[in-house]
């Protein structure tokens, strides 16, 4: 999941190491409303597209955010 954790790290402005392990919009007080805003976006970025709502509300933790990578950058 090292890509979710640094796309996390990035978007939240805070080190890798600072991330939980089993981090998720339900258990890291960053991972706020405004924090699953900054989420998406900076998925977007990375994309260079936008999200479908699907995609938007799938992202919930750090295995789902690594799928919706994953999916447009295959072996990422």
């Amino acid at each position: 999941f090292s890509l979710a954790r640094n796309l996390l790290s990035s978007a939240f402005e805070i080190s890798v190491e600072e991330i939980p392990t089993e981090v998720s919009l339900d258990s890291f007080d960053l991972w706020d409303s405004l924090g699953h805003l900054k989420v998406l976006m900076a998925v977007e970025e990375k994309l260079n597209r936008e999200l479908t709502t699907e995609e938007s509300i799938e992202i919930i933790d750090l295995e789902s955010l690594e799928n919706v990578l994953s999916s447009v950058n295959p072996g990422s």
